[in-house]
């Protein structure tokens, strides 16, 4: 087996020829593309610059090119709005509980009278809209006689069911109406899934005024006896 071994200076001129070529070819082809963007920020800032000491006048379509930018902020805002509300009240606890402020005493005795009957109530707002903007429905509330109520403390679960499931905010507005709102970011049909988990207020519960003091008179007496079958058993 033969090894050719060549000096370190052999064939070293042509091939710093070759390098200088390349590298010179390369830098023409960086300089002749980036050459467009250059010029045209240059005509933009000096656009810019003329704009600004020129007074240009209004085009004839400029009080309909406002009226679609106020109309797209309009939808802007309000999606805003609905999600802000949606984020608010999912950490809102207080505000959930509101309707129900007084009427969760633990044993107290309501009329069920003015319960609801979820076969009776029904859909008393519908606007529903396409895909990416929030949609919403109201619950109406009514009683087993078919009145309407006029105040709130129903836990009403709802589920849609379509390309994808989506879990909605309930709003009670505590006037007996339930605001259902949702974004769809799929489109096609959906089924809606209404329940009625509780009435009157059922859902929330605050403890037995006395819980406290029982839960800490037996850990106490726990405490006691363990500590005197320990004794014995030493």
């Amino acid at each position: 087996m033969r090894i050719q071994i060549l000096p370190r200076s052999a064939g070293s001129s042509k091939d710093f020829y070759k390098i200088f070529v390349v590298f010179f070819l390369v830098v023409y082809v960086f300089l002749w593309l980036s050459r467009p963007a250059v010029e045209n920020k240059l005509n933009r800032e000096n656009y810019e610059k003329s704009l600004e000491q020129k007074n240009i006048p209004l085009k004839d379509n400029t009080a309909e090119m406002l009226e679609k930018e106020i109309q797209s902020r309009k939808v802007s805002t309000e999606f805003l709005t609905h999600w802000c509300r949606q984020q608010r009240w999912r950490l809102d606890w207080k505000g959930m509980i509101s309707p129900c402020e007084s009427k969760m005493a633990w044993n107290s005795s309501m009329d069920r009278t003015n319960a609801t009957d979820p076969n009776n109530s029904f859909i008393s707002l519908w606007n529903i809209k396409p895909v990416g903007e929030y949609s919403r429905f109201s619950i109406q509330s009514q009683t087993k006689e078919g009145l309407p109520k006029t105040q709130g403390g129903d836990t009403w679960r709802v589920l849609l069911r379509g390309p994808s499931s989506i879990s909605p905010t309930v709003f009670d507005h505590g006037n007996g109406t339930y605001e259902v709102l949702f974004l769809a970011l799929e489109s096609g049909v959906y089924t809606a899934n209404i329940t009625l988990d509780y009435t009157l207020c059922d859902g929330f519960k605050d403890p037995p005024r006395d819980w406290f003091m029982i839960g800490r008179f037996l850990s106490v007496l726990q405490y006691t006896v363990n500590t005197s079958l320990t004794r014995l058993v030493n």
